[in-house]
């Protein structure tokens, strides 16, 4: 059985690239981009606007949730999502912290 190595890097590190991961689909990038456009959404808007099926999308939710970035609110019997400012924010400040690293390095 393989274990994880993940727990050798820096805690920056693993929160960015957890982060990151959660940002590698293009239907992740659309949920966030049309939360960000929308504002808080019923699920049903977003399965109308999104070209996947629905439990597609919920996982595709649930991840985002994971990483803090996507609140749910469950308000019988509809289910809203948005984006988590302060989450987005901190996510944002990781990822430019980490490319300007990366830029200062070439």
């Amino acid at each position: 059985m393989a274990f994880s190595k993940k727990e050798r890097f820096s805690e920056d590190l693993q929160i960015t690239a957890s982060l990151a991961r959660c940002m590698a689909h293009p239907a992740r990038l659309r949920i966030i981009n049309f939360l960000a456009e929308n504002g808080r959404t019923q699920f049903g808007l977003l399965l109308k606007h999104i070209p996947l099926a629905s439990r597609t999308i919920r996982q595709h939710l649930k991840m985002l949730g994971f990483t803090g970035m996507v609140d749910v609110d469950e308000d019988v019997p509809c289910t809203y999502y948005s984006l988590s400012t302060k989450e987005c924010h901190f996510c944002i400040e990781k990822m430019q912290s980490y490319l300007t690293v990366f830029e200062n390095n070439l």
